[in-house]
């Protein structure tokens, strides 16, 4: 009767951890030390109630600027005391929260978040997240598949590849020796064809490189994890996140 009871009490305290924690956590850059001009940003931490979870970066509608919207991470999180531990379900890489009765610490994640901390959430009406249908499958099986069709080895130099994805927005990577920088730009298109970088630069991964045959392997530093780039003849294809298909860097 003892064990039982003992048993019941451990379900009880999981269910409540993931009832309280079917939330969410918006932040607004500018209130963190970021720069003024991203007052047209928000950073979003959806902590759902089935143990799922997802990080957004959203670029607010602006007169004549289409909404978007970049996920950084989805997967899975668990609660462990006062830590709240998210594992991508695309790379494998975990992140890690500390939880407080009001906020949420971050002490391992991507360099841009290790400065946010959420004091601020919401109670989310859903308990689960329907919109799952992206890239279902890993990077480590995509890796394995590109190997067995890739035999000899494509051209490839160090030095910055760049992904132009949305007007006015690039993902620039630096591969210098054996180091690297994975960074998110954002530029700002103005009248008569100028363009003027404003000053938002979010490094997303730092850290080390080797090359493998046609295989970039990155360690990133932070995380302490390791990440694929696929040489392609055309290009780089990063393997760090699967909302976005043929993510190919070109070199510059």
């Amino acid at each position: 009767m003892k064990k039982t009871l003992i048993l019941f009490a451990l379900i009880c305290t999981v269910s409540f951890s993931y009832a309280q924690l079917g939330r969410f956590y918006p932040i607004n850059f500018p209130k963190y030390s970021f720069p003024k001009g991203l007052s047209q940003f928000g950073f979003t931490l959806f902590l759902y109630k089935d143990g799922n979870y997802k990080i957004e970066l959203e670029r607010e509608p602006l007169s004549d600027v289409i909404i978007t919207g970049y996920t950084i991470s989805i997967g899975k999180y668990v609660v462990k005391n006062n830590s709240i531990v998210l594992t991508d379900s695309y790379t494998g890489s975990k992140m890690l929260f500390q939880l407080g009765s009001s906020n949420l610490k971050p002490v391992k994640t991507f360099p841009f978040m290790k400065d946010i901390v959420f004091k601020e959430y919401y109670e989310y009406y859903r308990s689960s997240e329907p919109s799952y249908k992206m890239k279902e499958t890993t990077a480590e099986k995509l890796v394995k598949e590109f190997e067995e069709k890739n035999i000899k080895n494509n051209p490839f130099t160090e030095g910055l590849y760049r992904f132009e994805y949305m007007r006015g927005e690039r993902f620039d990577i630096i591969l210098h020796n054996d180091k690297y920088e994975f960074s998110f730009k954002l530029w700002e298109n103005l009248p008569f064809s100028v363009k003027v970088e404003l000053d938002l630069c979010l490094i997303i991964s730092t850290g080390t490189w080797e090359r493998n045959g046609n295989i970039l392997m990155l360690w990133d530093t932070n995380l302490q994890h390791k990440f694929y780039g696929l040489i392609r003849e055309d290009g780089i294809e990063l393997l760090f996140f699967r909302w976005v298909d043929d993510m190919i860097f070109i070199k510059r």
